[in-house]
C-alpha cells in the first residue's frame, strides 16, 4: 500500500498494481505499455492514465480495480471487470 498527502505521479514503462494506492490531491499513473492494476485507488483530486507523451493511457483489470477520485478520471481504454 501507498499512501501520500500531496499529488502522486507513478512513471514506468510498466505499471502492474495491488493493493492500495492513495493520493491526497492528483494522481497519475505515466506509462508507455497499458496500466495493469487490481487495486484500489484513491485520488483526492483528479486520476489519469497517460503515456509518455501525454495522450491518455489504457488500464487492463482482470480483479476487479476499484477508482475513487473526488475529481475527474480520465483513461483511453479499458479492459476488465465493470
Amino acid at each position: 500500500d501507498l499512501t501520500v498527502p500531496d499529488s502522486l505521479t507513478l512513471h514506468a514503462d510498466q505499471l502492474e498494481l495491488n493493493g492500495q494506492l492513495t493520493s491526497g490531491q492528483d494522481l497519475i499513473l505515466r506509462s508507455t505499455n497499458p496500466v495493469i492494476s487490481n487495486a484500489q485507488i484513491n485520488s483526492g483530486r483528479n486520476f489519469w492514465i497517460e503515456d509518455f507523451n501525454g495522450n491518455l493511457g489504457t488500464l487492463l483489470s482482470f480483479g476487479g480495480s476499484r477508482i475513487r477520485s473526488l475529481g475527474d478520471v480520465n483513461f483511453g481504454n479499458y479492459q476488465g471487470a465493470s
